[in-house]
């Protein structure tokens, strides 16, 4: 019987047979052929995009590429530290002082720690008994439930009709 690599190796419980110095050389050669060429393909068509792309100076911008175009809401904020402090001032002022909200209807803004002592003095106001008007801006219906007293089928046990 022959004695091929395979049986040499199995016998010394080694690989006998050494990796070709020749191809690891050819492959790290043929990899930076490879990188080279990919670079000076790229270094090429940036010069072409660069010599096609340029505007000629007769190309003047349109009075549409001129124009300010104002993008869709929302926008973002130029300074938004600045916008939260004026919202922050006005919020502040509005809960510090006296004024009304509907004056036709009598309700008014008070300042919150005003509200504060008034509720601890007089307790929290119980509610108008009877349905409530409809909130404003709601659609024209003939009867719009109030909801204390529309039944919660889960709570009452009965089924949805």
């Amino acid at each position: 019987m022959s004695e091929t690599p395979r049986t040499r190796s199995l016998e010394a419980g080694y690989e006998k047979r050494d990796v070709s110095l020749r191809g690891i050389v050819w492959t790290i050669i043929g990899g930076i052929g490879g990188v080279a060429t990919a670079l000076a393909l790229v270094w090429g068509l940036l010069q072409l995009y660069d010599a096609i792309g340029r505007p000629s100076a007769a190309l003047a911008p349109t009075e549409i590429e001129r124009a300010r175009v104002e993008p869709p809401r929302p926008r973002l904020l130029a300074d938004p530290a600045d916008l939260r402090e004026t919202v922050e001032r006005r919020d502040a002022a509005r809960l510090q002082t006296y004024g009304w909200v509907d004056e036709e209807q009598g309700i008014a803004h008070v300042p919150i720690d005003e509200a504060m002592r008034v509720l601890v003095e007089q307790g929290w106001p119980q509610p108008a008994s009877g349905p409530r008007p409809p909130p404003a801006g709601a659609p024209d219906i003939d009867y719009w439930p109030d909801w204390r007293t529309v039944p919660v089928p889960a709570l009452t046990g009965q089924t949805p009709p």
